[in-house]
């Protein structure tokens, strides 16, 4: 059995375990900030989700234990707040200064989407040839799986460019 793992990074205003309940069909509490889901993609494939409500400076966690192996992060905030802007900023700059992954910038809109073409929902706007940002909403698990194919897309791309 193979395994690919993806870390979900949220400030602590936002649920993580949402974010991972979204695309797995069981979640488990490790602590009061982490989850971990296990969603089978094949019989011989499986995804890894980690949950991780970061609550205080993103040092303070073991992220050695979690982002060795990860394919790639994604770190969700609401677009609405700006201390929710002001925390993934310091998690982004924590995941770019000392990890090469590919990196899912996901904005949380709520109930009101800001005026962006669809696209925008669909692919993301890419910042760099191993980030992007996109707009989703937490209540819709459609919009929330979105993140992760998006995020994947990434990988694929990164690889594609390896071999180009």
């Amino acid at each position: 059995m193979r395994f690919g793992e993806i870390t979900v990074v949220t400030p602590q205003d936002l649920d993580a375990e949402k974010l991972v309940r979204a695309i797995c069909p069981e979640v488990h509490q490790a602590s009061s900030t982490l989850y971990f889901g296990r969603r089978p993609i094949t019989d011989n494939l499986t995804l890894h989700i980690y949950g991780v409500q970061v609550p205080s400076a993103p040092e303070a966690h073991r992220w050695d234990l979690l982002l060795p192996r990860a394919l790639g992060v994604v770190v969700a905030y609401r677009w609405h707040e700006r201390s929710s802007l002001e925390q993934a900023q310091r998690l982004l700059d924590f995941f770019c200064s000392g990890w090469h992954l590919p990196i899912l910038v996901a904005a949380d809109t709520g109930e009101v989407a800001p005026p962006v073409p669809d696209s925008f929902y669909a692919e993301g706007i890419r910042l760099s040839a191993t980030t992007r940002f996109v707009f989703f909403q937490l209540q819709d698990p459609p919009s929330v799986r979105r993140l992760y194919t998006t995020l994947l897309d990434v990988l694929v791309d990164r690889v594609s460019d390896l071999y180009s």
